[in-house]
Parts: structure tokens; C-alpha cells; sequence
């Protein structure tokens, strides 16, 4: 099950990092690349820093992700959130009568510039500047990438008597990888428990649009629905004491 928002940063912070490089005539084009991953609550006011709010509080937590941060190893120096960037923002909760789950409505955009400057990124030409319509291409690319990346994910457990180094208990993991893995190592018995796509739901409808009000920054806008868990269970209230007044009095 999906038991906080917390864990669902650090999937998605994981799914990130693991965005596949794209080569091109031997040099990496970043822009087909996520760069950032990043919950705003209010992207114009983070957008206006160059880390999109975060601080050195980020270190080490997995909940917020910056590519160029993590290859520095987390240097509070090296800290940056470069495009293309992936921001969960726009919030909306429903919370069940009982308080067993909560539902919340992110708005997911993927965000890049077409503004470049000439081989900053080690790309050549490849993602400076673009025209409107290849922004479009590659800002959609990325999120159908990210949406099959996260229909891929499970909560599964490999268990192997003959390598016991092997083994691992309740970790989110994507299918593909569990079907490296028994490929490599056959005698492991793996089990999947739960499936991301249980607690996670993606809007039918997005759209491509200007942002910041700016010229050439684009945004890939979409919406995910998202259910956790709540692991609250009642608590032994105690009985009114006797002379408590407040406690024996009726609210209404």
C-alpha cells in the first residue's frame, strides 16, 4: 500500500533518476532527459529561484530530485534545479468520512526552455533552440515516459535460499527490472504484494502551454490522482473525570 505522500516523493524521485540517456551523434541531449523533480505548491514564486525553493534540508531525503545535485553528491554548492523539470503542484484532498484514506489531485507539469545557450548542456544544437512544435514533442515524450515508468512499479519482495544476499522485503520496484532480476538469478521466488497503479491514476486530458509568461519556457501539463493510505486507528479516549464540567458539557 501507498502509506504517505513521503513515499510517494521517493518513488517518483527514484523513477527520475532513472530516466533513461538519450545519445545523439555521441553527446547526451539533456532536454530528453528529466533534470528535476520537484513538489511546488506555488511554481511561479520557485520557479523565481534557480533550486525551485529547496534548501540543504533536502539532503539525503530522496524527496526532491536534481541531476546535477546528485552527480555532486548532494553538495549543498552544487544544489540547482535544471530543466527539464517535473513539479507536482496545485494540490486538492478529499479525506474518507472514516480517515482511512485521503485522495489527492496533483497537477503534474514537465517544464523546459527553448532558450538555450549555445552548447551549455554539452547538446550542440539539439536542444537549443527549438521552435515551439519540437518543445511540444520532446515536454510530451517525457511524460509519457514518466506515466509508463510509473504504471510499471510494484511493491514486491525476492526471497532466495540458495543466495540470501539476494534477498529483499516490501520494496517499490518496477516490473521490468523484477523480470531482469529472476532472469538472472532463476532459484529467487519473487512476490508482488501491491501495484503502484492501485493508488495512482492519470487524467485522460493535458495540455502544452506558455509559462511564466514568458517567451520560450513551455510546460506539458497533466493531472494525477493519487490515494494513501491512512495507517491512523482510533486511540482509548478517556471518560469524562467527575467535576470536569468542561468534558460533561454538551457542545451544542
Amino acid at each position: 500500500m501507498l502509506n504517505s505522500t513521503i513515499e510517494l516523493y521517493q518513488i517518483l524521485t527514484r523513477i527520475a533518476a532513472g530516466t533513461p540517456v538519450v545519445i545523439e551523434d555521441g553527446r547526451e541531449v539533456t532536454c530528453r532527459r528529466l533534470q528535476s523533480l520537484a513538489v511546488c505548491n506555488d511554481y511561479d514564486a520557485a520557479a523565481a529561484t534557480d533550486t525551485l525553493g529547496k534548501d540543504s534540508r533536502y539532503i539525503g531525503k530522496n524527496i526532491f530530485y536534481s541531476r546535477t545535485w546528485y552527480d555532486a553528491g548532494q553538495s549543498p554548492a552544487h544544489l540547482s534545479a535544471p530543466y527539464p523539470q517535473l513539479v507536482l503542484g496545485a494540490m486538492r484532498e478529499r479525506v474518507t468520512t472514516n480517515g482511512a484514506s485521503v485522495s489527492i489531485n496533483y497537477t503534474v507539469a514537465i517544464i523546459d526552455t527553448a532558450n538555450r545557450a549555445q552548447g551549455s548542456d554539452g547538446n550542440d544544437t539539439t536542444c537549443d533552440g527549438r521552435t515551439e512544435e519540437e518543445v511540444e514533442s520532446d515536454l510530451r515524450g517525457l511524460y509519457l515516459q514518466f506515466v509508463a515508468d510509473v504504471s510499471d512499479m510494484v511493491y514486491a519482495s525476492v526471497t532466495n535460499a540458495t543466495n540470501p544476499a539476494d534477498n529483499f522485503a516490501n520494496l517499490w520496484v518496477s516490473r521490468l527490472w523484477l523480470a531482469d532480476f529472476e532472469l538472472t538469478d532463476p532459484a529467487a521466488n519473487t512476490i508482488i504484494h501491491d501495484d503502484l497503479l492501485s493508488w495512482v491514476d492519470f487524467d485522460s486530458e493535458a495540455s502544452f502551454t506558455k509559462t511564466l509568461g514568458t517567451s520560450d519556457t513551455y510546460a506539458y501539463v497533466a493531472s494525477m490522482q493519487v490515494r494513501v493510505k491512512s495507517c491512523r486507528q482510533p486511540r482509548a479516549i478517556v471518560p469524562p473525570i467527575a467535576g470536569n464540567t468542561l468534558a460533561n458539557t454538551p457542545c451544542c
